[in-house]
């Protein structure tokens, strides 16, 4: 379906073309995003889509070797239009806006879809964090957070964009700055005396000798207010020893130097100034030092903005990692966390030849309660188990979900005896615990790390074995390999 042009399309292009992105080479950065989005979600195919006037490019992408894509048949012109929420199309073949779309019909052949924001300060929406399968499903209201906490993580990496780009015009100037302190004398004195930027000249003692007229309009002061002055009489000392210090420096060494300075304003608030302060000698061989100082403040707010960015960039990861080994309905670990901490928990008990043992727990009838009082009511069930395993087991033990209604528990220096009393423990917790549908219970296998089961595979093995034969002898019970 071709959709007519969003009434702010005029800005948002502009917008887009501001952060000088389209149709660059790949990044790390951004790879590593639609990375974490595809593993994070199980799901094949992961975008960072660009929406362009004509078409919708692709600044990274996961299981999809297209660059490109016309903007006729693009799902995130659709998502684009929804800058406070994530856009989802659950099944394509259900929703006539996209049933006989080209990539439905044909080739990535989609099916489902679901496009994040991104928003920029200024509120255009550039195009999307996207996630694409080949089959239907749904986004729970957990998932769809996560997907805009990416997005949003993409849009940070396309503000610092913003700031590098801003920051190289600013060293332009400095460039072009210190390429005119090169030209001749001659010229040296018409630039220090009509120059834009802040220039001064003073003497080895520390009086200025010389300010051009952007001196005297910048600091709001009269040439009879500043000639034969030090700065000691112009600032407050803080400012005035931290000034001749540098000059001081300068003299020492005989070289110039570019350094950051700041003065007052009258309101209390810092002006900040790069100066390119060099010794000189007038025609009597006196000793001076010449300044030329341009305003940098706006440049100092880019860099503290710049580190808020990357602040927030490190959380955005930590968060990241955090979600990523984190169920998102039980709030437990998942089974990306449970195999490499059950590897750690084996290595270390053979290493020091302590006992460890694994429970595998399994909500009995689950489908039939599922079926019977829906999905929801499904989840809640799940939610409720896992806390009351959290209650019962210890810090020390590790407590993940492995799958829909199936619970894991790693249980260091503990042998099959404490484990036994451990799994009927949280056997009776459950059972004696009040459910909003109906009684719930649980069966649980339990296996003990011994000369066979000495490796993840066999111990899952034989916990899972005992679970299956504590279903089979009627449920509600605890079972033990043999």
């Amino acid at each position: 379906m071709k959709l007519e042009k969003p009434t702010n399309e005029v800005s948002r292009i502009k917008t887009l073309e501001s952060y000088d992105i389209l149709d660059t080479l790949p990044e790390q950065a951004y790879d590593d995003i639609t990375f974490l989005a595809s593993r994070i979600f199980s799901i094949p195919i992961s975008l960072v889509s660009l929406v362009d006037s004509e078409r919708q490019w692709f600044k990274s992408s996961q299981g999809l070797d297209a660059v490109e894509t016309h903007r006729d048949y693009a799902f995130c012109d659709h998502a684009i239009r929804q800058s406070d929420h994530v856009f989802v199309i659950p099944d394509t073949h259900q929703d006539s806006r996209f049933s006989d779309n080209v990539l439905v019909t044909g080739a990535p052949f989609i099916r489902f879809y679901a496009g994040a924001p991104l928003v920029t300060p200024s509120g255009n929406v550039l195009g999307t964090l996207c996630l694409i399968d080949r089959e239907p499903r749904e986004l729970s209201d957990a998932e769809r957070k996560t997907l805009s906490v990416l997005a949003r993580l993409v849009m940070s990496q396309l503000q610092l964009r913003i700031s590098l780009i801003e920051a190289e015009k600013n060293n332009k100037i400095q460039r072009s700055m210190e390429a005119s302190m090169r030209e001749s004398e001659e010229r040296f004195q018409a630039f220090m005396a009509n120059a834009p930027a802040v220039t001064f000249i003073k003497s080895k003692e520390g009086k200025y000798t010389f300010a051009n007229k952007k001196f005297f309009s910048v600091f709001n002061k009269t040439p009879d207010q500043v000639i034969g002055k030090t700065d000691q009489e112009l600032w407050p000392s803080e400012t005035a020893d931290a000034l001749r210090e540098n000059d001081t420096l300068i003299l020492k060494n005989n070289m110039p130097m570019s350094l950051e300075e700041s003065t007052p304003n009258t309101d209390g608030s810092l002006s900040y100034w790069l100066s390119c302060k060099f010794p000189l000698h007038d025609v009597e061989n006196n000793e001076l030092i010449a300044g030329i100082s341009i305003d940098i403040t706006d440049r100092k707010f880019y860099e503290i903005r710049m580190e808020e960015y990357q602040r927030r960039l490190e959380a955005a990861n930590t968060e990241l990692e955090r979600l990523s080994i984190t169920d998102a309905l039980s709030g437990l670990k998942n089974k990306g966390a449970f195999s490499p901490r059950l590897d750690d928990e084996i290595a270390r008990a053979k290493r020091y030849g302590l006992p460890l043992s694994l429970l595998f727990l399994d909500i009995d009838k689950f489908k039939q309660f599922n079926d019977t009082f829906g999905h929801p009511a499904g989840d809640d069930a799940i939610q409720q188990v896992a806390r009351i395993i959290e209650t019962y087991t210890r810090p020390s033990d590790f407590v993940a979900r492995v799958g829909g209604e199936e619970f894991a528990v790693i249980l260091p220096c503990t042998d099959a005896q404490g484990a036994f009393i451990m799994a009927e423990r949280l056997r009776r917790g459950v059972e004696s615990s009040i459910w909003a549908k109906r009684h719930v219970t649980v069966s649980i296998g339990l296996a003990e790390i011994s000369d066979t089961l000495d490796n993840s595979q066999s111990l899952t093995n034989a916990a899972d074995k005992a679970l299956y034969e504590a279903k089979n002898n009627g449920r509600n019970r605890v079972a033990r390999n043999h």
